[in-house]
């Protein structure tokens, strides 16, 4: 499966341009994932969102699934197996 890379500012491809690349590959489906775990985010909660109805706008044919949030305690329990390692697991349930 391609993985196809973006950015919301300061670097390229834009994020725009990323989901225009992924529709290159022939896709029927382009799922987006973003590296920011919590709420709150304009990046998260506007930017991105906007993209994804771009793209959707100029490739009516493609689905775009937007994969987040991404559920609380899922993200509580990656960060706890992350650095679980680092404490030897005190206090980690």
């Amino acid at each position: 499966m391609p993985v196809v890379v973006g950015f919301n500012e300061f670097c390229a491809p834009s994020l725009e341009e990323a989901l225009d690349q992924a529709v290159r590959f022939e896709a029927e489906r382009v799922v987006i994932l973003t590296p920011m775990l919590t709420r709150r985010g304009e990046h998260s909660e506007l930017h991105i969102p906007a993209a994804v109805a771009g793209a959707k706008a100029r490739h009516p044919s493609v689905e775009f699934a937007y994969a987040w949030p991404y559920a609380a305690g899922e993200v509580a329990a990656f960060l706890a197996a992350h650095i679980r390692p680092l404490i030897g697991g005190a206090g980690l349930a």
